[in-house]
């Protein structure tokens, strides 16, 4: 059993799955992707079981773009840029939960399984 789902009575396999699904659906989409789910979901900062925080959701999606996706356009870039820093600046006003859970998604290990292609 992962710390998390000790503490946090949270179900790790199903908040992998939804990364996965939120990694698959950046790398069919694209940018706009992350984008849209930024603007469309309170950023809940609480543990929930099936899911992973939404802010920590955007932030894996934001950096999937970045490191995998040759964005070229500076608009867009810029405004991913400028998502992933506010993204960044509120995981590190959060609670536990959330700072417990960044550290987690990331540590090398997880960012190499994520963007192993």
């Amino acid at each position: 059993m992962h710390p998390l789902e000790k503490k946090f009575s949270i179900k790790t396999y199903s908040h992998i799955e939804e990364i996965i699904a939120d990694i698959l659906a950046t790398a069919l989409l694209g940018p706009a992707y992350p984008i849209a789910f930024f603007g469309s979901y309170l950023l809940k900062s609480y543990p929930i079981s099936t899911h992973p925080p939404e802010i920590i959701r955007v932030y894996l999606t934001l950096k999937y773009v970045e490191e995998t996706l040759n964005i070229t356009n500076n608009t867009i870039s810029s405004i991913l840029y400028r998502t992933k820093d506010y993204i960044e600046n509120k995981i590190s006003e959060e609670n536990h939960y959330i700072k417990t859970y960044y550290s987690i998604v990331n540590s090398e290990k997880f960012q190499k399984l994520l963007m192993e292609k």
